[in-house]
Formats: structure tokens, C-alpha cells, sequence
């Protein structure tokens, strides 16, 4: 007999568990939700710098290589965390693929 109250009890108990699947939890069917990330570039006017140079600005995310004729390509890129970014003008020596 208290066999039978220990296992229904058990059961009684972990039905509370389950619920109803929440439909904001799960993409429709045949969409994919990263399908559109990450944003193409972007080509955008960038006057007043010289071509071939990489501007960064944290605040909208965005990275700007500037291209001739006062053009930029704008990717979306992700930046560091708070506080670890260092503003100023840097010279890339050395370019390497890591693992």
C-alpha cells in the first residue's frame, strides 16, 4: 500500500513539471531565424578619409573599410566587452589564421 502512495505521489508530484510547449520558444516551421546573420556589407559614403583604412565605432557596431571616392563598406561586427575597448589609431604587423 505505500508502495502505491510513494509512486503516485512521485507522479502526482512531477506532473507539475509538464506543460504546454510556449509557441515564442520555437521558429515556425521553415523559417530560418539565422538566416539573415551576419548583415551583408554595406557600401555607404564615408567622406574625408583616405581609402584602405578600417574605422571602428563600438557604439553602433558597425566597422568601416574605406574605400576610394569618399566610399566605406560597413560590416556589422560584434566588439569587446565594456571597458576593454581602446580608442586611437594602431598598425596591424602581422596577420594569422588561429585554431
Amino acid at each position: 500500500m505505500h508502495r502505491r502512495l510513494m509512486i503516485f505521489g512521485a507522479f502526482a508530484a512531477l506532473s507539475g513539471c509538464a506543460g504546454p510547449e510556449t509557441a515564442g520558444l520555437v521558429p515556425a516551421p521553415g523559417t530560418n531565424p539565422l538566416a539573415d546573420w551576419p548583415p551583408p556589407p554595406v557600401d555607404v559614403d564615408f567622406p574625408g578619409t583616405p581609402p584602405y583604412q578600417i574605422h571602428v565605432y563600438p557604439d553602433e557596431f558597425a566597422l568601416y573599410w574605406t574605400q576610394p571616392g569618399g566610399r566605406a563598406r560597413r560590416y556589422m561586427v560584434g566588439i569587446g566587452r565594456d571597458g576593454r575597448y581602446v580608442s586611437g589609431s594602431f598598425h596591424v604587423g602581422d596577420k594569422r589564421e588561429w585554431p
